[in-house]
């Protein structure tokens, strides 16, 4: 358990190291791995292999073997930034680090890499489109099925040229998933299936691509009218903030387990930090990863990020202040990600409307139990949060209410023939019934540890028996 806790602590750390840049002269990419040495020159010791690429499944570091670097952004291969070059402009100096993870620095020979552009997306470069459906790209200038690239060019889609070779050209194509993530794809295609047109900013081609997402979805949507138009626009915004703020607070997660195990066990009330918020951080991080779900799955994170992200109000004097702000954050983002994930997302109006109900149904019940757990570790007369230890558990009595149905009871079946067909009957039984629901009520006293004042806790348990007449 500690192990998987720390892996999952170093990988929210590096996703989060990953997003931000730094100042860089430019980046630079390659599909082969390359020497990193400690300085610029063909004879100073490597220090690391680096390569553009996701980690193999096959990979293992062996001990002694030179560390690689496998540089990605949410598993993509993606350009490493050089933050400064020799006097030559043969070599570039790299700086990346996560603390106690990785910290990756020296020399790149840039000759054996691919220049992929610097950090200003203003400035025009010369644009291609594509003319062909499926357009393979692959790692290198090489017809090979074991080259090819899993993402497939289609016509009319915009490249820039980084490179070329021959009747190859090395290709950016910049794209947005469904959630409305930016993505950037990196490979040769032959040449003569590109078309020049007029030059473009990488920001006016990032304009461009999510208009085509936006496009796409509504079409995929179909009929809706104005509203649903602006619901499914609004969909693809709030799912790629709803990502980084998913990965936000798996990392807030992480940190309050790590802040509040001790005193969570001192107030013994030590799953809530040992077991609970790790496994908020584990669900964020895995869902901040999440390109589409069904609606009643995004209301429910918020369920979840509001537990992880307000934890710490319990171990202060707005303990029951925890509760109104759990129950309205839930409640209210949830009940908002329905609206916009159910209610505008197209379809068939009736049928959304149903699951929105049930959905709302489940999302308010699962924060009034989760709510009502919590308030029963409060005390009411100082707000300290713990298990307080129970003193006495009362029975106080008992309500009953009935209901009265039919039930048809299966008694078998007989088989003859009309003819020369056979025939099956099966025979039922009607009977009635009255079902008899019995509600027991309970009061456990608690004392607090705080202040030692005693204070109750109301629990009910019911059973239904039926009875035939």
């Amino acid at each position: 358990m500690h192990k998987s806790l720390l892996l999952l602590s170093l990988s929210l750390l590096l996703v989060a190291a990953c997003a931000g840049h730094g100042n860089y002269e430019g980046y630079y990419f390659t599909y082969d791995a390359v020497d990193v040495r400690a300085f610029p020159s063909d004879t100073s010791k490597v220090v690391l292999k680096l390569v553009c690429d996701r980690r193999p499944g096959s990979y293992k570091e062996k001990e002694g073997e030179i560390p690689y670097a496998f540089v990605t952004d949410n598993m993509e291969p993606v350009p490493i930034g050089v933050k400064k070059m020799d006097e030559s402009g043969k070599w570039g100096y790299i700086d990346e680090s996560v603390p106690m993870v990785f910290h990756w620095k020296g020399w790149i020979p840039l000759d054996k890499m691919i220049y992929c552009g610097g950090q200003d997306k203003t400035v025009e470069e010369a644009t291609y489109e594509v003319k062909e459906d499926n357009l393979v790209m692959y790692k290198h200038p090489v017809v090979n099925d074991k080259e090819k690239l899993v993402h497939k060019l289609n016509k009319g889609d915009k490249v820039q040229i980084r490179a070329t070779e021959k009747d190859w050209s090395f290709v950016c194509w910049l794209r947005y998933t469904d959630t409305g993530g930016e993505s950037q794809k990196y490979g040769w295609v032959k040449t003569k299936t590109l078309a020049q047109v007029e030059a473009a900013s990488k920001e006016a081609l990032q304009e461009e691509a999510y208009d085509r997402l936006e496009e796409k979805s509504i079409a995929k949507a179909g009929s809706g009218g104005k509203v649903t138009e602006w619901g499914i626009k609004h969909g693809i915004k709030l799912r790629s903030v709803f990502q980084k703020v998913d990965l936000a607070g798996a990392i807030l997660a992480l940190l309050f387990a790590l802040a509040f195990a001790i005193p969570a066990i001192k107030h013994k009330r030590w799953m809530t930090a040992i077991i609970i918020l790790p496994v908020c951080a584990i669900t964020l991080f895995l869902f901040s990863y999440l390109t589409s779900a069904p609606s009643i799955v995004y209301a429910l994170l918020v369920v979840v990020l509001a537990y992880a992200v307000l934890y710490p109000m319990l171990y202060t004097k707005l303990s029951e202040t925890f509760l109104t702000a759990f129950k309205i954050v839930s409640i209210a983002g949830g009940l908002y990600m329905l609206v916009i994930f159910e209610l505008l997302s197209g379809g068939t109006m009736v049928w959304h409307i149903l699951k929105f109900v049930i959905y709302a149904a489940i999302l308010i019940w699962l924060t009034l139990y989760i709510a009502g757990r919590i308030a029963d570790n409060i005390c009411p007369h100082c707000g300290y949060y713990a298990g307080h230890p129970k003193i006495q558990t009362l029975y106080e009595g008992s309500t009953e209410s009935s209901h009265d149905g039919t039930e048809d009871i299966y008694k078998g079946k007989t088989v003859h023939m009309e003819g020369n067909t056979e025939v099956t009957t099966h025979h039922y039984e009607r009977r009635g019934f009255t079902d008899t629901m019995t509600t027991r009520h309970y009061r456990t006293v608690r004392r607090c540890m705080n202040c030692g004042h005693e204070f109750d806790n109301y629990k009910s348990k019911s059973s239904t028996k039926r009875k035939y007449h």
